[in-house]
């Protein structure tokens, strides 16, 4: 459909912000959007990729062409090309859908004030190049300082034209005037040859700074995106043909919207009818803030822009370029940092919306050093349902020049409570990889490390990063346990290492048999060590009483765990034995915080020990959230000042009391809707000190009497509906 019209200034706004969605409690909800799945990463920086290959630049020089294939990984390089020198680079690489191998790529130095970029043209896949356009060259001589932003500078229409649309930054510009102008080119022979299709900013009319974007409309026509300020805001949608140059945008005769931050576009994507994007406007400018998010427009720009979501406004010095679109209906976009970033802020989040749109949340995050300053872009495009994320500084762990790729998990949504980092990520394989020092093991799935013994020693994951495991039954046979350590370069201080499988029941990792040690993993190698295990299930084999999964005996710092969607204990040693899932026995000033959301902490039986046991030399400060307690003598034995909380909880299967306080605890735990099941009618709770129990426990429902009754408030009741059918399959429903 063809529509003439002016719809132009910011019009009225309208805000519409989902209610919030958020813990792990509503991670298998639909509204929560997938998880990132992260799924192979290359040394090089790419810009650009099609079915068959990758495209961009090597990581030892920005102006050797680097094309690799996707699934051999086979590497062909062309030195150099464009036969200049650095500082200039390849800086934007745009690969054509309609006629393969045809590449453009923009080559110069990303600054004000040296010469303008370059457009290159291949047509065998990159294998030679020609020279075919200098950007700036429009009316009025040349310019300085005129770029090719990204790939979404330039668009190819149905019938073979492509479009270039500049972004001229020149320093030394005047409004109207000398440097100012702004082009957007056209070619009708597949980039051979350029002609000026329209112009901006001549004869004493200044209308636009630059262009962010040129994104083909599903009907053929044009979206352009410019900036920066609120008056050079616009989207514009332009058929091709209509006479827009200098045109102001208030005389515009075609659809437009302008004037405000909302209406600062980098990229976008088209669906059911609507345009959707993430506003480049900084959440420094707390002016604006209104104009910071994630917006939507009818796609024929008729309707008002409607905000669907607001939330990156509590992140400073934040705004968003890139936009990755998948089949299934969700987008991702990914953050810059604006400025140099404080501590707990070294990563660009990304952004992922659920399926129909109705929910977007920061559910992803590619990490940066903390030695980072200044502005920080990645890139991010996409092939199919594969989203790449390139840099060229300030990666976190691996190299600092490199790429990654992720797609959207099948399976998983996202657990509500973190980000899921897609960089640093590092894979295990217990069947077909290796435990040596080749160049880049364990930083990619086809050349993964062994042992989890292997990976999380010796500082070769960066605390922060992602361990990932496949789906299996595996175990280690260990004569020493291993040492949690992580390398803290660069990192944030309260960073964790994740381990993870592909699902609680799906991978399971145990000490085998064989095995000579104690307990599997040990805590205290580094100070605030953060340790996390999410979907997966940690057991030990080894047929001995009282055997530890993850110790921390004899820590003198502050050590933190977290779980998600895991089951640390098991079921998998003699009748008689007892596994200790959580072993404290800290030292003089240690301490463990541990966190667990939507998980099992579970032994063989109910016998000597506690799941998580206490300590008088510090506390065990534990949180557990909709996590199941099953075996042992109780779920918890508090010795010291712990401080437990737990919400939504089930306490099952236990010989004592769902929780003992020793002589020397100095608290009472606090829970919130838990269930306690006991086959024996045995207390929920024993207190072998001299605490005051005062109805801290809220809403409780028990199968045996309410004991000691002061600990419960009016709500709690007996029920004998609490009991679970399978603790073990999170069976919180009434049996």
């Amino acid at each position: 459909m063809s529509m003439t019209g002016n719809f132009n200034g910011p019009g009225p706004f309208v805000v519409d912000i989902p209610p919030p969605v958020s813990g792990a409690g509503k991670s298998a909800s639909p509204r929560m959007p997938a998880e990132l799945e992260p799924l192979d990463w290359w040394p090089d920086r790419y810009l650009n990729g099609d079915d068959q290959f990758l495209y961009g630049h090597s990581a030892s020089n920005a102006l050797d062409f680097v094309r690799t294939d996707r699934n051999s990984r086979a590497r062909v390089v062309v030195s150099n090309p464009f036969g200049v020198a650095a500082p200039r680079a390849i800086r934007a690489v745009w690969v054509s859908k309609r006629t393969p191998g045809l590449l453009l790529a923009a080559v110069g130095q990303a600054t004000g004030t040296s010469a303008s970029m370059v457009i290159w043209q291949s047509t065998d896949y990159g294998a030679t190049w020609a020279n075919v356009l200098v950007l700036g060259t429009g009316l009025g001589g040349s310019i300085d300082g005129v770029w090719l932003l990204s790939d979404r500078n330039v668009c190819e229409l149905d019938d073979g034209r492509i479009y270039i649309g500049e972004y001229n930054v020149n320093e030394a510009r005047t409004d109207g005037g000398a440097n100012d102008l702004v082009t957007i080119w056209r070619s009708d022979n597949s980039g051979a040859s350029w002609v000026p299709a329209v112009r901006w900013n001549y004869s004493g009319v200044h209308v636009l700074r630059h262009i962010h974007a040129l994104k083909r409309a599903p009907d053929n026509r044009i979206l352009i995106c410019t900036g920066d300020s609120d008056a050079e805001c616009a989207m514009i949608l332009w058929d091709g043909t209509a006479d827009i140059s200098n045109v102001p945008y208030a005389s515009l005769t075609i659809p437009v919207r302008y004037g405000s931050q909302r209406y600062r576009v980098v990229d976008c994507d088209f669906r059911d009818g609507y345009i959707y994007w993430m506003g480049d406007g900084s959440t420094e400018n707390g002016a604006a803030v209104s104009d910071v998010g994630w917006f939507r427009v009818k796609q024929d720009l008729s309707d008002t822009v409607r905000r669907l979501d607001g939330k990156i406004s509590a992140y400073a010095k934040r705004s968003v370029y890139y936009t990755a679109s998948f089949s299934s209906g969700a987008a991702c976009y990914i953050e810059e940092t604006t400025g140099t970033v404080a501590a707990g802020g070294f990563n660009l989040g990304i952004w992922t919306t659920n399926e129909d749109r109705s929910n977007i949340e920061r559910n992803g995050a590619q990490l940066i050093s903390t030695a980072t300053t200044g502005q920080i872009t990645p890139f991010m495009f996409q092939v199919g349902d594969v989203a790449f994320v390139s840099w060229a500084t300030a990666a976190l762990g691996k190299s600092t020049t490199g790429t990654a790729s992720f797609r959207l998990n099948s399976s998983k949504r996202w657990c509500g409570e973190r980000p899921d980092v897609i960089h640093p990520v590092y894979w295990v394989d217990p069947v077909n990889g290796a435990d040596d020092a080749t160049a880049e093991r364990g930083w990619r799935p086809s050349l993964a490390w062994r042992t989890l013994k292997y990976a999380l020693e010796s500082n070769r994951v960066v605390q922060g990063g992602r361990v990932i495991l496949p789906a299996g039954d595996f175990e280690e046979t260990l004569t020493a346990s291993i040492a949690l350590n992580a390398d803290l370069t660069n990192a944030e201080v309260a960073g964790f290492v994740t381990v993870e499988g592909a699902g609680i029941n799906a991978t399971k990792h145990s000490l085998s048999q064989a095995s000579t040690v104690a307990q599997t993993y040990t805590l205290g190698l580094d100070a605030n060590a953060g340790w996390e295990f999410k979907d997966v299930h940690l057991s030990t084999k080894r047929l001995v009483s009282t055997q530890a999964i993850i110790s921390g005996a004899g820590v003198t710092t502050a050590q933190r765990l977290r779980g998600f969607r895991a089951r640390i204990g098991g079921k998998d040693i003699g009748a008689a034995l007892q596994n200790v899932p959580i072993n404290t026995n800290v030292g003089a000033g240690g301490s463990i915080t541990t966190v667990l959301y939507d998980c099992e902490v579970v032994a063989e039986t109910v016998n000597a020990g506690y799941l998580i046991t206490g300590d008088a030399d510090g506390p065990h400060n534990v949180s557990a959230y909709r996590t199941v307690f099953d075996g042992g003598r109780g779920a918890f034995n508090p010795q010291s000042s712990d401080v437990i909380y737990a919400e939504d909880c089930l306490f099952t299967n236990y010989s004592t009391a769902a929780m003992r306080g020793g002589a020397t605890g100095t608290t009472v735990p606090v829970t919130k809707n838990c269930r306690f099941h006991s086959f024996a009618g045995l207390p929920q709770w024993i207190d072998d000190g001299s605490r005051t129990e005062s109805a801290q426990w809220v809403g409780a429902r028990c199968t045996s009497p309410l004991s000691p009754v002061a600990i419960f408030d009016a709500t709690s009741r007996v029920d004998l509906s609490a009991a679970p059918q399978d603790p073990r399959v999170f069976d919180y429903a009434e049996s």
